[in-house]
């Protein structure tokens, strides 16, 4: 707990090597050749919920703060930075339990750094459709879940490598969005309107739709009527065990 930091010689003189012990709030500003970082991880979700509120009423105190002392800590070091820490299964530094190095091919700093700019960039251009797509979204009243909008940016991604440009390709991706959900919707409403046994929902209506939305973008879907009557027949299923559970416990 004292301001003063620790050093450790294994003898003493001018060429004896020193071990500086010290936390990172000491080292702000200095640097050295090998910096060792010790227990530095910790759990993100559990951080997120721990930590203070922010404005958007967001827990982000606590991870901001853990990454700025991640950050911190390697900048310090000159040639070596390591990290030495007990495993955290959901924490930061547990991608590094999987890394392995290639034997097939050699490192190199100029691919390693292109490849590093290449992902930027991708970066950048996902950020960009995604903000497309959900102003488009908004503009239609047709909300995007998370699994649609990320199938929806990888097509508008498609056809920009391709050459066209992110804001056509986001329309021209959205409106076949648009159309698809339109067909599943009208022909789950004509598969539904044949059983008068049970109905459904508006929002379990919905609920069904989007599945098949989202199968007849992807191109699963070759006769939309069989994969309708399919869906009918399961949901009749899920509703006959549902009555004969309301059963048991109503004659109980």
């Amino acid at each position: 707990d004292s301001d003063d930091p620790m050093s450790v010689a294994e003898e003493d003189g001018p060429d004896s090597e020193w071990l500086l012990l010290d936390t990172i709030h000491q080292i702000d500003g200095l640097e050295r050749l090998i910096v060792i970082g010790v227990g530095l991880d910790s759990i993100i979700e559990t951080e997120r919920e721990e930590s203070p509120r922010s404005d958007s009423g967001q827990g982000e105190g606590g991870v901001l703060e853990t990454r700025s002392m991640l950050y911190r800590a390697m900048t310090r070091a000159h040639l070596m930075f390591v990290v030495v820490n007990e495993f955290l299964r959901g924490g930061w530094l547990e991608f590094l339990g999987s890394v392995r190095l290639r034997q097939d091919e050699a490192f190199t700093s100029e691919a390693a750094l292109q490849k590093c700019e290449t992902q930027a960039v991708e970066g950048v251009v996902k950020a960009r459709i995604m903000e497309a797509l959900t102003k488009l979204s908004q503009e239609n009243e047709s909300e995007l879940t998370t699994e649609v909008l990320n199938l929806l940016s990888t097509d508008v991604a498609q056809r920009h490598e391709a050459g066209q440009e992110e804001s056509e390709a986001a329309k021209v991706v959205f409106s076949q969005w648009l159309y698809e959900l339109s067909c599943a919707e009208t022909a789950l409403r004509t598969g539904l309107s044949e059983v008068t046994w049970f109905a459904v929902s508006p929002k379990r209506f919905q609920e069904l739709t989007l599945p098949l939305a989202v199968r007849l973008h992807r191109g699963e879907i070759v006769q939309l009527a069989q994969a309708v009557s399919e869906v009918v027949k399961s949901e009749g299923r899920k509703q006959i065990e549902k009555d004969s559970k309301d059963g048991v416990i109503a004659a109980r």
